[in-house]
């Protein structure tokens, strides 16, 4: 007889507050959520924490990172235009989590950015392209 006696099933409200934190870009208090959901916020904390590591607060913070950041992906972005989509108070206070989350400043995060996509783009070409892959 197998170890497991029954399948575990993510946790229904932490997986309703992890999707309330993605869909608002992080920018939902822990206590609006909490109250949407119809529990506490220490209730939220701790199943949200046990469904996936983070606290909530950790979790948005990512997630504000991610919207921040999105547009690296795709275009050239003013780094006060990439601060403003997340939220964030000021330039400053963005410089400051990106270097905490990274390591990087903004500007070494925007180049990393546009040189692996390039890469991807360039080696994308390359094998869509016969003859031409190295």
């Amino acid at each position: 007889m197998p170890a497991v006696d029954r399948l575990q099933l993510p946790d229904p409200l932490a997986t309703k507050a992890l999707h309330c934190i993605w869909q608002t870009d992080g920018r939902v208090p822990l206590p609006a959520i909490a109250g949407e959901l119809g529990c506490s916020a220490s209730t939220l904390l701790r199943r949200v924490k046990a469904a996936n590591g983070l606290t909530p607060k950790q979790y948005a913070r990512i997630v504000r990172f991610h919207a921040a950041v999105r547009g690296l992906l795709h275009k050239e972005t003013p780094l006060s235009h990439m601060a403003a989509r997340g939220g964030y108070a000021d330039q400053p206070h963005f410089h400051h989590e990106v270097t905490a989350l990274t390591g990087l400043t903004p500007s070494e995060l925007a180049e990393r950015v546009r040189q692996t996509e390039h890469r991807l783009l360039r080696d994308e070409f390359l094998q869509d392209s016969p003859g031409l892959a190295p």
